[in-house]
């Protein structure tokens, strides 16, 4: 199997064991030990997956994937940093609070999720002067900085390496803006 069907047998396995829990969790099942079972061999499942993901030979997909978090990032850096200092970056986007932390979420997960076809270019921010519902842009700017030097940083990328620093970024994001 090449990177790409890897990565998506393990999150078809991760969905599994996520759906065996629940039903676990909450007693949709008639035979719990059975239930319990299961749950443990897509565990191992899993585990096996993720260590093909990292022996495999061909990383071409984690590669692009890296460079491409590194572009989405930057991209996110040119567009903040065209507008002037008296306008920052709107937490709401005109929808609810802090979506636009969601939003710059959704772009990395896409791209750790399934091979690389593009990037988004975050054209149409919002911007505004009300302090209540604003990022400073400069923070924000230095935050994305650093995370580039975070991803540049993984010099054998595997989908293994970039979902675990997803899940790191998420919450360097969420302590530093929430």
């Amino acid at each position: 199997m090449n990177e790409n069907q890897l990565l998506k047998q393990l999150i078809k396995l991760e969905e599994l064991l996520q759906t065996s829990k629940i039903k676990r969790d909450l007693n949709y099942t008639d035979d719990l030990n059975q239930t319990n079972q299961e749950i443990l061999n897509l565990e191992n499942k899993i585990s096996e997956v993720e260590t093909q993901l990292i022996n495999c030979t061909d990383k071409t997909d984690s590669e692009n994937a890296k460079f491409s978090i590194i572009d989405q990032f930057q991209k996110y850096i040119d567009e903040i940093g065209k507008k002037p200092n008296y306008l920052h970056l709107s937490r709401s986007q005109s929808m609810i609070k802090n979506i636009v932390f969601g939003l710059i979420c959704k772009d990395i997960y896409y791209l750790v999720q399934d091979k690389v076809y593009g990037i988004h270019i975050p054209k149409y921010l919002i911007y505004t002067s009300n302090p209540e519902d604003s990022v400073n842009n400069r923070e924000l700017i230095d935050f994305l900085s650093s995370e580039i030097a975070i991803v540049k940083s993984i010099t054998k990328p595997d989908y293994v390496q970039l979902r675990q620093y997803f899940e790191e970024f998420k919450d360097r994001m969420f302590n530093k803006f929430m």
